[in-house]
């Protein structure tokens, strides 16, 4: 079912020119060995952007909550009922650094996913969002992002210098 989900929310950002960038569970699992998640977790250039919250609405989603602030992040949970009951968690987020906001969305790769395209969060970015929570879930989603060729530390050392983060 988030397979699905996930296609269809990337639809509706790139139908409504929404910047943004899967990150999360779902997002580590495009860079290295895949694990389980229950939600969807993207960064957007505007988590109060009408047309994609309008849009979002049309194919099911609850957008109920206020925007919520967590440490640097800013962020609406959202939720929609399958046709099986499932409940389906989508966190839009939205950095409160807007320079870093943005080097996020500019720095996410393209990938193809069951023939849709979908913006992914660099593992860099992954590494450095996933540095200001304590769970034992993101501490081993770093250190296996660590173990990745190329991959650009000076990039991850300077903006967690600049987002005070080391």
């Amino acid at each position: 079912m988030i397979k699905k989900e996930l296609i269809q929310i990337a639809k509706v950002l790139n139908q409504t020119k929404t910047p943004y960038a899967l990150v999360g569970g779902l997002a580590v699992s495009t860079w290295v060995e895949p694990r389980s998640t229950k939600d969807i977790d993207i960064i957007v250039s505007d988590i109060d952007n009408a047309l994609m919250n309008e849009k979002l609405m049309e194919i099911g989603f609850n957008l109920s909550s206020a925007p919520m602030q967590m440490g640097n992040l800013k962020f609406k949970r959202i939720s929609k009922i399958s046709l099986n009951d499932e409940l389906l968690i989508l966190d839009l987020m939205q950095f409160l650094n807007d320079e870093y906001n943005l080097a996020i969305l500019n720095s996410s790769t393209k990938i193809n996913f069951e023939c849709n395209e979908i913006n992914v969060a660099s593992p860099e970015d992954l590494i450095i969002l996933k540095s200001f929570s304590d769970r034992k879930i993101d501490k081993i989603d770093i250190e296996n992002m660590l173990n990745i060729n190329n991959l650009d530390k000076e990039y991850i050392e300077a903006w967690q210098k600049k987002l005070n983060k080391n």
